[in-house]
């Protein structure tokens, strides 16, 4: 009724049952929404399974955002994501097989992690064929377990009050020289930090294969915007 063409669902795991989102897309067809909207969601990776996924892309589905983490098994299973890597390329094996784009979300710097692990999750995200990345830095957030945990290990700052804003800035996922991390895992510096998270980014999306993949599917792009962000890249 608005004319919104695209719907996101913000729920980080989204559907929370198989029957749950196999009625919504059964729904979705029966109005013959599906021909009216594409939509976007995120979820586990092991919450899909192929068949799923082929109902979801029917329904309108074309981008799901999985919570991947690491590239690293010591360090997945260090976080309880009981999932394996393994099942984290099935899925998305799966979903690009249904037609599925997938964004993968991937954090460094996590308290297990080193500098050669997150390498291996760099490699991870470039190697499982994934149309889009995001790096982030751990960041322990007042109130979870891992805030509980972690306090007085690792490079760790004193959080002081809610008041003072100069700490608080601190809890950043993107550090700078200026603005150092909350906390620092302890075969990490902030400076491995900084250039790690720039590296994650560079050998992802300055790959020839994944620029090549990304400017075959727009249209709207110009030649002087590919020299422009070509100089850009280089």
């Amino acid at each position: 009724e608005l004319g919104y063409q695209q719907v996101s669902s913000t729920d980080p795991i989204f559907p929370i049952t198989r029957k749950e989102c196999m009625a919504l897309c059964e729904e979705m067809v029966r109005r013959g929404l599906h021909e009216k909207v594409v939509w976007v969601t995120e979820t586990r990776v092991d919450n899909v399974d192929p068949e799923l996924l082929d109902a979801m892309y029917e329904a309108g589905c074309r981008r799901i955002m999985y919570g991947f983490e690491t590239g690293d098994e010591h360090v997945l299973d260090s976080i309880k994501k009981n999932f394996s890597l393994e099942r984290a390329r099935e899925a998305a094996r799966w979903s690009r097989k249904a037609g599925i784009q997938v964004i993968g979300f991937f954090m460094i710097g996590m308290p297990h992690d080193t500098p050669e692990r997150i390498k291996s999750t760099i490699d991870f995200a470039c190697k499982t064929g994934i149309d889009f990345a995001k790096f982030t830095v751990f960041v322990p957030y007042p109130g979870t377990d891992d805030y509980a945990l972690l306090s007085g290990m690792g490079d760790w700052v004193e959080t002081g009050c809610a008041e003072d804003e100069a700490i608080w800035e601190r809890f950043t996922s993107y550090p700078t020289k200026q603005n150092v991390p909350i906390y620092i895992a302890p075969a990490l510096t902030n400076e491995q930090l900084i250039r790690l998270q720039k590296l994650a980014l560079f050998k992802f999306y300055a790959n020839p294969k994944m620029l090549f993949h990304h400017l075959i599917r727009v249209r709207s792009i110009k030649l002087s915007e590919m020299v422009k962000g070509a100089a850009v890249i280089l």
